[in-house]
């Protein structure tokens, strides 16, 4: 009978958390390279999208 217990083992410890992913093929670095664009445009999108929520204001009150 195989029981789940978690005496003597290390609780701290997570066994199924992956610490370090080495890129091995070009998949891998294909997956990293689409994966770093997609990031970089969503962050230089949420950057524009800031600055005209934050300039509207200040447009719109110097045309009244």
């Amino acid at each position: 009978m195989v029981s789940d217990s978690t005496e003597g083992s290390n609780e701290d410890a997570d066994q199924y958390d992956v610490t370090i992913w080495e890129e091995r093929t070009r998949l891998d670095h294909l997956a990293v390279g689409v994966s770093q664009v997609i990031v970089r445009w969503w962050v230089a999108l949420a950057a524009i999208i800031g600055a005209l929520l934050v300039a509207h204001p200040l447009v719109s009150i110097r045309t009244e």
